[in-house]
């Protein structure tokens, strides 16, 4: 299913300079040449992975929670160029109670362009309409400062770790960053 990011279909604020569709696995080899850089991964636990690495873990992540989670959400988009269908990164977000937790990679291409920033503002929306009023939070490695600020652009700012719930995406020493559900 592809979804455009247009007027109407998801508020007067959003860009139609990307379409979003849900991620598949047949999307997984173009994405891996696009993603699968050593700048994309410079901050990311693990580095670089292989592109086998790289397939597995978009697969799984595809398969969704195990069955005894049934209290979990995992979403998983890709974002392109409208018009040219050019994929330009993935979106993500796990829900676990009332707990958005989103990431993102873009090509290194469309760094600085807003686009990610579009894509968080779509996932933000879809969330929403998926599971209901939820806070959003995202961690970065503290030397991130470009995804900081991408984050702080997007309506989040950075809290004490010891305020935040349990996230499944922290790695000691992180930055914590929410943006608190809409009332």
């Amino acid at each position: 299913m592809r979804f455009s990011v247009v007027i109407g279909d998801t508020g007067p604020n959003f860009s139609t300079r990307i379409s979003v569709e849900r991620l598949c696995p047949e999307h997984l080899p173009a994405l891996a040449i696009v993603l699968r850089v050593p700048e994309v991964y410079t901050y990311i636990s693990g580095g670089l992975p292989s592109e086998q690495d790289f397939l597995l873990g978009l697969t799984r992540a595809l398969a969704g929670p195990p069955p005894h989670r049934t209290e979990e959400l995992w979403l998983n988009y890709l974002v392109r160029r409208a018009g040219s269908g050019e994929i330009l990164g993935r979106l993500e977000c796990t829900v676990i109670n009332r707990v958005a937790e989103v990431a993102f990679l873009f090509a290194t291409a469309v760094w600085g362009q807003g686009y990610a920033r579009e894509g968080l503002e779509w996932l933000h929306a879809e969330v929403e309409r998926r599971a209901g009023r939820v806070g959003f939070w995202a961690t970065t490695h503290p030397d991130n400062i470009r995804c900081q600020k991408l984050l702080a652009r997007a309506g989040y700012r950075e809290v004490c770790v010891a305020e935040a719930p349990q996230l499944v995406t922290y790695e000691a020493g992180d930055r914590v960053f929410n943006r608190p559900a809409h009332a």
